[in-house]
């Protein structure tokens, strides 16, 4: 699972125009992660901060986990506030010495997680507008003018969508998914490319 220029722009240059594609740049192409500092989403240090005080016993090695940067997690239309403050946040910290790479899972396509239904999500089948206009198109405000210039953002599109689609179309839910997941994915990459940004896509068990 891999960053790849050449499946991003091959996807976009499906969801877009061709006077609308953005142009190459080398953020595509180079690795977030090198010479960055990651990001440390001050929601899971307050929850790992609950879980020593529920198991004390779990304390040295908890300690150590809280300073590890994760992935924040926006998988319904209420989490998408903490774009904008995480952003801002990184922002405060992030220097040209020290830059600050900060990571956000995308993840709330209509019929979400068709197969398992283990994180099944808040759209239902057919509800491709609101995934645009109430999730995607509000993301993406929420990151405009909020990225600074020392800051990078991972944005992990959809994970186990696309995969569901070539492994489980047997499942109905998965079939009556299908029209949606491929255009939601490609509406989220048009919507959500700008500089500063690379975008992880899962395609692939």
């Amino acid at each position: 699972m891999l960053f790849t220029s050449t499946i991003i722009g091959a996807l976009l240059s499906c969801a877009l125009p061709s006077s609308a594609r953005p142009a190459a740049t080398a953020a595509i192409t180079s690795n977030p992660y090198v010479g960055a500092v990651g990001y440390v989403d001050p929601e899971y240090v307050t929850n790992v901060n609950t879980s020593i005080l529920l198991d004390p016993s779990i304390t040295a090695h908890a300690q150590v986990v809280q300073t590890v940067s994760t992935a924040i997690w926006i998988d319904t239309i209420a989490r998408l506030p903490l774009v904008a403050s995480n952003l801002q946040a990184a922002a405060k910290i992030a220097t040209a010495a020290n830059p600050v790479v900060i990571q956000f899972v995308v993840y709330d396509l209509p019929g979400r997680d068709c197969h398992a239904l283990a994180s099944h999500g808040e759209i239902p089948v057919g509800g491709i507008n609101t995934y645009k206009t109430q999730y995607i198109d509000v993301f993406a405000t929420n990151l405009k003018g909020n990225i600074g210039p020392n800051v990078r953002v991972v944005l992990i599109i959809e994970p186990d969508s696309l995969p569901n689609l070539a492994t489980n179309l047997a499942t109905p839910a998965c079939a009556a998914s299908e029209e949606g997941y491929y255009e939601g994915v490609s509406y989220a990459l048009s919507q959500l490319s700008m500089r500063g940004e690379w975008m992880y896509i899962d395609i692939g068990h």
